[in-house]
């Protein structure tokens, strides 16, 4: 049987009670394996398939829910309406004391944390959202908000969106990274540029034409710059999987001057790769501001001429659509001492992502967790 295009499994019985539920199992491992490792959780399975839990407390519950809400007051379609009622009276049975996602912007994350009184919710960022993201979507609402920095606290307030208590401690990913690989010997630097690859499938065909257009003219000017100054180039990719679209793309404007990694999550490829960059390039890139707030050299490109995507200070930003300003600016990067740039970067960097090397995000949102428990 199917529902909403999904698979449903009927289950005669209540879920298991469980202290800590994990809301969607989309990267669900970094919770599991970075935050939670030995402490028992549940995981509330939302995408691959319905599980539909039937029991006496679970129809009380629903129907109970249901008589509390004003059916007019749903902001969704009814059918998705009755399932956030539904999903509550799941959660009423699992009675948890904390609700945990990696998923931050899931709007039926936001209501149950509006509307489940009892349990601690805690929202774990996992990427940037640009500005026309918190401009039109719906206001989300965060009991506990474990961002990136301070600079997203301030953004999220002044689009309108609610957070109860923020925690700006970075990166969980960059953070468990940095943390894992603290007493190994510094990576060397092996190239002189490292770009980041935002290239989905469907981008050239759906994506809005300015951000086209500017990508194309960063590869143009990154390429440029490859050839003239013989410059060693690597370009990160984007996710798993079959990438020849992806290095079809690239061909258009690259030489067979650049080389590839390819994406492996369990060995964090793309981190040791920016590790290994002297300058990372990239326009609305989540890994590049991971980087930046660790301490790379970063030259975050806009060409839109609008600040749809991005705010960032000039300090990192490069709007110029001017060839010659854009090498000068590169070459500048690329021959400052390090020491020099950190000094002048290192405030803005903790600013935009914190990083903290004795308490990174998954030891920091553990402790957090065992104080609820």
């Amino acid at each position: 049987m199917k529902l909403f295009g999904k698979e449903v499994i009927f289950y005669f019985q209540n879920p298991p009670e469980s202290d800590i539920v994990i809301f969607d199992e989309s990267n669900s491992h970094h919770i599991t394996e970075y935050i939670l490792d030995g402490i028992p959780s549940f995981i509330f399975v939302m995408r691959s398939e319905i599980k539909l839990y039937v029991s006496p407390s679970i129809i009380y519950n629903f129907l109970k829910s249901l008589c509390l809400f004003y059916w007019n007051r749903e902001k969704t379609s009814k059918k998705f309406g009755l399932l956030r009622h539904y999903y509550l009276s799941c959660f009423q049975s699992i009675k948890p004391k904390v609700i945990i996602t990696v998923i931050d912007n899931s709007s039926f994350f936001h209501w149950l944390s509006k509307n489940y009184k009892g349990p601690h919710f805690f929202s774990i960022q996992n990427g940037n959202r640009i500005n026309e993201q918190l401009d039109k979507m719906t206001k989300e609402y965060h009991q506990h908000f474990f961002c990136f920095g301070n600079y997203e606290k301030d953004r999220y307030k002044r689009f309108g969106h609610i957070i109860e208590l923020c925690h700006p401690v970075g990166s969980l990913k960059a953070g468990y990274y940095k943390f894992n690989n603290r007493n190994k010997e510094s990576i060397k630097k092996k190239y002189d540029i490292g770009i980041v690859s935002p290239y989905y499938n469907s981008m050239l065909e759906k994506g809005n034409p300015d951000l086209i257009k500017s990508l194309s003219l960063m590869y143009t000017y990154l390429a440029q710059f490859i050839s003239e100054y013989n410059t060693k180039a690597v370009i990160f990719f984007h996710g798993q999987g079959n990438h020849n679209n992806e290095i079809e793309y690239f061909n258009n404007f690259f030489d067979n001057n650049v080389e590839y990694i390819y994406q492996n999550y369990r060995e964090f490829s793309t981190y040791r790769g920016m590790d290994a960059s002297e300058v990372v390039v990239a326009f609305c890139s989540t890994a590049c501001i991971e980087a930046f707030g660790w301490g790379n050299k970063l030259l975050h490109c806009d060409f839109t001429g609008s600040n749809k995507y991005n705010d960032y200070d000039p300090m990192i930003m490069f709007t110029e659509t001017n060839y010659s300003a854009f090498k000068m600016r590169l070459n500048e990067l690329i021959n400052e001492p390090y020491k020099e740039y950190r000094e002048r970067t290192k405030e803005y960097a903790s600013y935009l992502m914190n990083n903290d090397p004795d308490i990174p995000p998954h030891i920091y949102i553990r402790k957090k967790i065992e104080e609820y428990l």
